[in-house]
């Protein structure tokens, strides 16, 4: 919505899409803007490339391993889907 709070929404984009290691069945798949999608698209990105990944024992971890190399690969071809599916609409 025009009227969204930028950080509050941005928080909970990360928090739904990245939260578990995105390995839960509530984590997002589309994502639906109204309007410019330019400021929220940077500011998006910046969150994300800012998640520590280590191991999840480690203080100020953001993002721990997944839990098999099966699961890894699985991640991977989604992501690759995704690149190779996403459509942005103006």
């Amino acid at each position: 919505m025009p009227d969204a709070s930028v950080d509050a929404t941005l928080n909970a984009l990360v928090t739904a899409g990245f939260g578990v290691a995105g390995q839960k069945c509530m984590a997002f798949i589309t994502i639906i803007f109204v309007g410019d999608l330019t400021p929220w698209e940077d500011k998006l990105v910046e969150r994300v490339k800012a998640l520590k990944v280590n191991a999840g024992t480690e203080p100020d971890t953001d993002l721990g391993p997944l839990i098999s190399k099966q699961a890894k690969e699985h991640t991977c071809r989604l992501i690759q889907s995704s690149i190779e599916r996403c459509k942005i609409t103006a």
